[in-house]
């Protein structure tokens, strides 16, 4: 349906923020 995809999508995003915001993390402490 529509909204699974929706939704998908919007774990992929929050993933890959989420990823990034640890690799920053990482090089600042």
């Amino acid at each position: 349906t529509e909204r699974s995809t929706r939704l998908s999508q919007v774990m992929e995003l929050i993933d890959a923020k989420t990823m990034r915001w640890l690799e920053l993390s990482e090089k600042t402490i």
